[in-house]
């Protein structure tokens, strides 16, 4: 499952339910990024600028931290 500009998309949804990250988005992706096993992997990145628009997917550790987090 890829995740196409995850900030806009991803704040959006969470705003809906009531729910705020407590990070900037990107930053709360980097830190998704440096565990081991990934749980997140940065497919693209587009621009080359920090601001520049960036494609996620969420790694098979990452869906299966997500279904225990969520009691599944």
């Amino acid at each position: 499952m890829a995740m196409k500009e995850a900030e806009q998309g991803w704040q959006k949804a969470n705003d809906k339910i009531g729910e705020r990250a407590g990070l900037n988005i990107t930053a709360a992706l980097d830190d998704l990024k440096e565990v081991q096993p990934q749980l997140v992997l940065q497919l693209k990145k587009s621009g080359k600028s920090r601001q520049a628009r960036k494609t996620y997917k969420i790694s098979v550790a990452g869906v299966q931290r997500d279904k225990e987090m969520i009691g599944g």
